[in-house]
């Protein structure tokens, strides 16, 4: 997936003002980058796309609380799905996914 191919389908609010390198996304933007099938089809998983951004939507808020020093301890269930979704990661590069 290219920088032309993420300007080209993704609304410009979900994306950063003059945008030219991926090194300027943030997480929040790689969720709605993938969201959109376009994108999703590019990278050929053979995953569902919406359980897959789902995960990533969950991971993004407990990334955000954690950044954005939330008093609140990290709930259990959070660590599991951070658990769950970086094994599923593993599993992805261990398949030469990417």
């Amino acid at each position: 997936m290219s920088v032309s191919d993420i300007i080209d389908t993704c609304d410009q609010s979900h994306i950063p003002d003059g945008f030219n390198n991926m090194h300027q996304l943030t997480f929040g933007n790689y969720v709605y980058i993938l969201e959109n099938p376009k994108n999703w089809d590019k990278l050929g998983l053979g995953m569902d796309r919406k359980t897959f951004c789902t995960e990533l939507s969950h991971v993004n808020r407990i990334r955000n609380e954690v950044m954005h020093f939330s008093p609140d301890q990290i709930k259990a269930e959070d660590l599991k799905r951070l658990h769950d979704v970086s094994r599923m990661f593993e599993t992805l590069r261990a398949t030469g996914a990417f």
